[in-house]
């Protein structure tokens, strides 16, 4: 077992300049302990007597709300309650379903209409990018193929696992 101590002699005496710059005391010194093998960490802190308690303030934590990120993916993607709700479970698909835009633009058309669809099946869950097109069956096929070339299959392999790019024939 490691222990790591570290004196805080020179923070003690510039905090302690209101009281008449004395040298610190075994009792007025910082220390911490780390315990390496069981991962523990601990901290000691020993004032003077005359030294008042500190004020804690309990604060509740909050949940992120993520509206902004929602709000950023509704100027593109149209999506339900259940689908937005899904991404706020799972904050990680902000980044690649914001990615995606472009990609998908490029391969497809600047005026592209998306769709989020949350498909549940049991227990697993899995959302979709429905991406709407009046192409026909082999033209829209390659632009799939083209972005998955370039860019789906370039994401990270646990985004392919509840993340799903598709065509949707109008």
């Amino acid at each position: 077992m490691t222990t790591h101590t570290h004196d805080y002699t020179n923070q003690f005496r510039t905090w302690n300049k209101s009281r008449h710059l004395r040298a610190p005391s075994i009792e007025d010194k910082l220390r911490f302990e780390v315990e390496d093998e069981q991962c523990l960490s601990s901290m000691y802190l020993v004032r003077a007597a005359s030294e008042p308690e500190p004020i804690t303030q309990k604060i509740a934590p909050s949940k992120p709300t993520y509206e902004a990120q929602i709000k950023l993916l509704s100027t593109v993607y149209e999506f339900d309650e259940s689908a937005k709700e899904f991404i706020i479970e799972n904050p990680f698909l902000f980044q690649p379903l914001l990615q995606a835009i472009h990609p998908l633009q490029t391969a497809f058309n600047k005026k592209l209409s998306l769709r989020l669809d949350l498909l549940k099946e049991g227990d697993s869950e899995q959302l979709f990018v429905l991406i709407e097109t009046n192409l026909g069956h082999d033209k829209a096929l390659k632009k799939l193929n083209a972005f998955d070339k370039n860019w789906w299959f370039h994401v990270p392999p646990g985004i392919h696992e509840v993340l799903e790019f598709t065509l949707e024939f109008v």
